[in-house]
């Protein structure tokens, strides 16, 4: 080229473009990281504040029980309700055998009287059949 301007750049100039670029490219990394920590404070944030919620405001409303002042333990069942919760339940459970017990022998009872009864029917059909051959 005959302008006069040297259009090759010497290895020095490269060198520093490059570092430019490298600069450049690791400004945005760094920045980009900034960004993606700053979103995942705030949603780590928002989190904390959905399950904080609920104690919030059940302070704010004014319920103050023995849940939240002891720490959130759990209030137990006293052993009376469980045993009379067994109690209930096996006395259900015996009236349930029970009554399938019942149900159990009136069908033994239907079958050992179907043969009597299919015997007395056949019986009636041969004497009518007698009574109508006499006639």
């Amino acid at each position: 080229m005959a302008s006069g301007i040297d259009c090759e750049l010497s290895e020095k100039d490269r060198l520093i473009a490059e570092l430019c670029e490298k600069e450049e490219s690791q400004t945005a990394n760094n920045k980009k990281k900034t960004e993606d920590k700053a979103a995942a404070e705030d949603v780590r944030k928002k989190a904390m504040q959905r399950m904080g919620g609920g104690k919030r405001k059940a302070k704010a409303d004014g319920e103050n029980d023995e849940a939240s002042t002891l720490g959130g333990k759990k209030s137990r069942r006293s052993g009376g309700e469980v045993v009379e919760f067994l109690r209930e339940k096996a006395k259900a459970e015996q009236e349930s055998r029970t009554e399938q017990a019942r149900q159990q022998s009136l069908q033994m009872e239907l079958l050992r009287k179907q043969p009597e009864g299919q015997m007395q029917l056949t019986q009636a059909l041969v004497l009518m059949l007698q009574k109508m051959s006499e006639k």
